[in-house]
């Protein structure tokens, strides 16, 4: 890679990485998740995905989420010129995450061992700079509560499912690349387009008992992760118990996991979940 790109710039100091001396790098949006960051943190530097995960230290096998963790975002913030504290929601997440699931194979979505996203066309169209947040990366949030509709599993148009990092600098059709994450890396199509006939469409469907607890379930994974404990009430007893708890109710089958192509469960013992 050429020194003469913009804000690229090596030194002795630092020659086995072609980015050392880093400008402009954007800040992580509040409830961003890591690997949507380094995407935007390479384009803004005429890199690639590659580049920049190796520039952080990030190995290819390495998870670009759960590698946020606590230990990691200090010298991550320091290379990158930008306050640690953008980095610190999405380490205390994916790190409360790793303390029970510490590959993410429980209880992240992948595809074809890629870190695999839903996301909600309206949070996507209202956000001013484009971006997938934290809890989208999880198999159990099938729903947005602030918009009332479903998560979206795949670009609309093309049908592609939505894998991060991504290069956009050779996304979109032709590989001419994309300038925001509202747009489909394979097609080139906004991914956001159809948020008008999402807004509101969970009041619109005949959803039963069964399909509105699990996506409550859902919500209750992510409660469990932030508060590090899960209350649940059972028989009418309330009970307040430690987050790796989870995976008795992942177990179960309470949770809709990687493997649901639609949230399942079972009731029949009468068990209430949620975080606090």
């Amino acid at each position: 890679m050429s020194s003469s790109q913009p804000y690229l710039h090596k030194n002795s100091d630092n020659a086995k990485h072609p980015l050392s001396a880093l400008v402009g790098v954007p800040k992580m949006e509040m409830f961003e998740s890591p690997a949507s960051w380094i995407c935007q943190a390479a384009l803004s530097q005429g890199a690639t995905r590659e580049e920049f995960a190796e520039f952080l230290g990030l190995r290819k096998q390495d998870d670009p989420d759960l590698a946020f963790v606590a230990g990691s975002i200090g010298e991550f913030a320091v290379r990158c010129g930008v306050p640690r504290a953008h980095f610190e929601f999405a380490s205390y997440m994916f790190g409360g995450l790793a303390s029970i699931d510490p590959n993410g194979e429980r209880f992240l979505s992948e595809y074809q061992r890629a870190a695999r996203y839903r996301y909600c066309p309206v949070c996507l169209h209202d956000s001013k700079v484009k971006h997938f947040m934290v809890h989208w990366r999880f198999s159990a949030w099938r729903y947005c509560p602030d918009h009332d509709c479903l998560m979206v599993d795949a670009c609309k148009h093309c049908g592609e499912y939505i894998t991060l990092p991504t290069d956009m600098l050779k996304g979109g059709f032709g590989g001419y690349g994309i300038a925001s994450l509202d747009y489909c890396m394979a097609c080139g199509h906004r991914l956001s387009s159809h948020w008008k006939q999402a807004l509101g469409e969970m009041h619109r469907l005949h959803l039963g008992f069964a399909e509105k607890t699990a996506y409550a379930y859902g919500r209750a994974v992510l409660a469990a992760i932030y508060h590090r404990r899960v209350r649940y009430i059972n028989n009418g007893m309330y009970h307040n118990v430690g987050l790796k708890f989870l995976i008795n109710f992942d177990e179960l089958g309470l949770i809709p996991n990687k493997d649901s192509e639609f949230p399942s469960f079972s009731s029949a013992n009468g068990t209430y979940a949620g975080g606090g």
